[in-house]
C-alpha cells in the first residue's frame, strides 16, 4: 500500500456514495513543539513516537456517514475496498470520529505526560485526570452520541491534547505555573469531563 491516496478514486468515493454526509476537513491546530532536552534521555523515543501519532490524528478529517451499527459501517468499509481499492478503504479508516483517533491522542499525550513528570507534579497530576475523564466519557457513551456530538467531542480532545503538550513547550518550559492546570477546552466537553470524573 502506497502512502498516498489516489484522489480520483477518493473524490469519486466521497461524490458516489450515498452512505457519506460530508467530510469536514481537520483544523489548522497547532501543536506546541515539546522541549525534548527537558525529558529524561532514556524516554525522549518514547515522545517522538507520542508526538508522531498525535500529529497524524491531528491531521484526519470527520467523514460523517449514514449508519448507526459499527458492524454495518465495518461491512461497508470493507466493500469500498473491494470496489474502489484498499487506499480507499484506508482513506476511510482516518476518519478522526474513529475510537482508534481518540485512542491514539489519548495513549499518545499519556505516554508523554509519564515521560517528562512524576505524580508529585500538580500539573501532571491533573493533566492525567482530564485525560482519564475523557477516556472514561468515550468509553461510556461515545457509540450512541450523533456525529454532531462526535465531532464537538473529538474536537474538545484534541484542544485537551494540545494544552496539554503546552506543559512541555520548549519556549515556556520555565514560566509555567505549577500551581494549576486549567485546559482551553470547549466547555460542554469541559462540563462532561469535570461530571465524569467526579463520578
Amino acid at each position: 500500500m502506497s502512502g498516498q491516496t489516489p484522489s480520483l478514486s477518493i473524490d469519486y468515493l466521497l461524490e458516489a456514495d450515498p452512505n457519506i454526509i460530508s467530510v469536514i476537513p481537520a483544523e489548522q491546530l497547532s501543536l506546541p513543539t515539546v522541549n525534548l532536552e527537558a525529558c529524561p534521555e532514556q524516554s525522549r523515543s518514547r515522545v517522538v513516537r507520542g508526538v508522531d501519532a498525535i500529529n497524524r490524528a491531528m491531521k484526519r478529517p470527520y467523514i460523517v456517514d449514514r449508519f448507526t451499527d459499527h458492524e454495518q459501517r465495518r461491512e461497508w468499509r470493507r466493500q469500498i475496498g473491494e470496489t474502489y481499492g484498499a487506499d480507499a478503504r484506508v482513506y476511510l479508516e482516518t476518519n478522526a470520529l474513529r475510537i482508534n483517533t481518540i485512542n491514539a491522542l489519548l495513549t499518545g499525550t499519556s505516554i508523554i505526560l509519564q515521560a517528562y513528570g512524576t505524580q508529585e507534579d500538580l500539573r501532571i497530576q491533573q493533566a492525567q485526570d482530564a485525560l482519564r475523564a475523557a477516556g472514561h466519557l468515550v468509553r461510556a457513551s461515545y457509540d450512541a452520541m450523533p456525529a454532531l456530538e462526535k465531532i464537538e467531542v473529538v474536537r474538545g480532545i484534541k484542544q485537551l491534547v494540545c494544552e496539554t503538550l503546552r506543559l512541555f513547550e520548549k519556549e515556556e518550559q520555565a514560566a509555567l505555573p505549577s500551581e494549576t492546570y486549567q485546559p482551553a477546552v470547549p466547555v460542554p466537553i469541559m462540563d462532561v469531563i469535570a461530571d465524569v470524573a467526579v463520578v
